[in-house]
């Protein structure tokens, strides 16, 4: 479970740098956001840089997943943090 939870927090990692935030102006499998950053398709990164900061919540729980991924060592403790840090109204 460890490797596949390392994968996908990486795919969410990647997707949150490099894949396009908000909708491109000509759609997503339209591949110009590829070409030309600039012209609409800038990823979630490229925002919270410029100053768009209510963006961080994602990060965040990436880093979050990340984190439990390399602190908690016993299987079970690891599973209830992953929980823990997906759910966004955990009690």
């Amino acid at each position: 479970m460890t490797r596949t939870a390392a994968i996908w927090l990486f795919v969410g990692l990647a997707g949150y740098v490099f894949l396009p935030w908000y909708m491109t102006p000509h759609g997503f499998w339209s591949f110009g956001w590829v070409i030309d950053p600039q012209g609409g398709g800038e990823s979630g990164l490229y925002h919270l840089l410029s100053g768009r900061f209510w963006l961080v919540g994602p990060l965040l729980g990436i880093l979050a997943g990340f984190a439990v991924l390399g602190i908690i060592k016993p299987p079970i403790a690891r599973s209830r943090g992953f929980i823990i840090t997906a759910t966004p109204d955990w009690p």
